[in-house]
């Protein structure tokens, strides 16, 4: 399709939030049931099975859970619930499920490792995630081939549920993740890039990676509202009614 099309089977659904992987789609529903179509080869629906489903589907493992943050990834997929609860499906090759292995998981599973914690953000990177509980603590673990986990090290995969270190107490109270970088907000205004920064997507005027959370100097104090990471590139919002962009361009897309 070059056009938008409506998908008619969610007509009399509210949907609150939406989602896009390589190959498959989760909505979110006012009433905290996920949907989810698409490719499915690696489980990244969270069905049983490995059959891909080209109209909507009630992920049945995340019923009755109340889910009120969905976050996809090439093929990967995370539920965070009104409890803080973090539930994960899809492909787990590089430990990115948060299970603790690497063993290929069909349907929903529990990231049992965060259990104790309130997490109000679970964000898919390529093939790593980055999740933030209330108190401003978060955690990385899957891939973290270029650092993209923030721990000092580019050791991968990572397949305990790790705190970031030099994030705590730094007031972190929103996560970005790109294919393999990631950015957080902190209370006090300043704005932190890992990982990836092969095309000067951190921002920080050179292109070298960065396995721990370095400052980016231009966004720092500047008040911004929102970031978004993509593959190779970001952009952000601030305050002030302005955006800024950086990494690569050479699709035009900053």
């Amino acid at each position: 399709f070059t056009y938008p099309s409506k998908v008619h089977s969610l007509d009399d659904t509210r949907i609150v939030y939406v989602c896009a992987g390589f190959a498959h789609t989760v909505a979110l529903t006012d009433q905290g049931v996920v949907y989810a179509w698409g490719a499915n080869d690696k489980g990244q629906l969270g069905l049983e099975g490995f059959t891909a489903t080209y109209t909507p589907s009630v992920v049945t493992g995340l019923m009755g859970k109340k889910v009120t943050r969905v976050s996809c990834g090439y093929d990967t997929t995370a539920a965070v619930t009104e409890k803080g609860l973090v539930y994960t499906f899809g492909d787990n090759s590089l430990g990115q499920l948060g299970l603790g292995h690497t063993r290929p998981m069909v349907g929903v599973n529990q990231v049992t490792a965060l259990a104790d914690s309130v997490i109000v953000q679970a964000e898919v990177g390529w093939t790593h995630m980055i999740a933030l509980d209330e108190n401003g603590v978060a955690y990385g673990w899957g891939d973290n081939s270029t650092g993209q986990l923030g721990l000092g090290y580019k050791d991968s995969p990572v397949l305990d549920v790790t705190p970031i270190e030099r994030l705590r107490d730094k007031g972190v109270y929103f996560v970005a993740t790109g294919y393999f970088h990631n950015f957080v907000l902190t209370d006090s205004g300043m704005v932190y890039g890992f990982g990836s920064n092969d095309h000067g997507q951190l921002g920080v005027y050179d292109k070298f990676d960065r396995d721990i959370p370095v400052a980016v100097p231009l966004l720092s104090m500047r008040n911004v509202t929102h970031i978004s990471a993509g593959g190779t590139h970001s952009i952000v919002a601030t305050g002030n009614n302005r955006v800024y962009s950086f990494g690569a361009n050479a699709e035009g897309q900053l």
